[in-house]
């Protein structure tokens, strides 16, 4: 873009700055031309955008419980997953790869023993998630297990194919101690001694989603900006300056 900078001078001004003076006036309806054009296209482009009806990222987090079948418990864990990525991926068997729609995981068990402390994502390598065989669509916005027998009546091996087992990593920091299902909805623990235990919830836990494209108030923030455009002075230099282009 055309721009010009400010030279101070004496009262008679530096030499040639009559044809400078020309020059200058010659260019200045360039310049006002080209301000415009620029207020009005970014206008423009943000009334577009801010047209659009804001779409959130459907991204929810769940609180798990794990109740042991013997002593100690319950154990306590939350989940974060992208939904729109996952309604489509379901059921998902991969023993040695997570899936890219779990976006966190931590799992925190008190206590003494060798297999308590806090686990992560970065502790498991895969993940055995099956709506029996995809006739379980899931209302997310309430309790998961439950949700036609997904968790209750039906649970892998013996009642159906439902599941949801965590493969802990077998290379990783904590391979020995991490908490990791068996099968259906089954987990194997350590704590103070091995112990086994079953998901018994699977909930939304108070997660709002994430907004999405740039809401009318990004256009009524910049609209100062091109009232600065249109207003700044015609580029006629006032006494004693001259305008040089840079």
């Amino acid at each position: 873009m055309l721009s010009f900078e400010v030279q101070r001078s004496g009262p008679a001004g530096p030499t040639g700055s009559s044809g400078l003076a020309s020059r200058q006036r010659d260019a200045l309806p360039m310049l006002r031309s080209a301000r415009r054009t620029l207020a009005f296209g970014l206008l423009a482009v943000l009334a577009s955008a801010s047209s659009q009806p804001a779409k959130a990222i459907n991204i929810q987090s769940f609180d798990l419980r794990w109740d042991l079948y013997t002593s100690g418990g319950p154990i306590f864990g939350k989940i974060v997953l992208d939904l729109d990525g996952l309604a489509t991926d379901l059921p998902y068997v991969n023993t040695t790869a997570l899936p890219p729609w779990l976006i966190a995981l931590s799992i925190d068990i008190p206590g003494p023993g060798p297999g308590t402390g806090k686990f992560t994502k970065a502790d498991y390598i895969g993940l055995d998630w099956n709506n029996d065989d995809g006739t379980v669509s899931f209302d997310f916005t309430k309790q998961l297990i439950g949700q036609k027998g997904w968790g209750t009546t039906c649970r892998a091996p013996y009642l159906g194919v439902c599941s949801f087992e965590l493969k802990r990593d077998p290379n990783g920091a904590n391979a020995m101690n991490a908490l990791y299902g068996v099968v259906g909805f089954d987990i194997y623990t350590l704590l103070d001694q091995p112990q086994y235990g079953r998901l018994n919830s699977f909930a939304p836990s108070a997660v709002s989603a994430v907004p999405g494209p740039l809401p009318i108030a990004g256009l009524a923030a910049l609209l100062p900006f091109s009232r600065r455009l249109r207003r700044r002075p015609s580029g006629v230099a006032a006494s004693g300056e001259t305008l040089r282009p840079r």
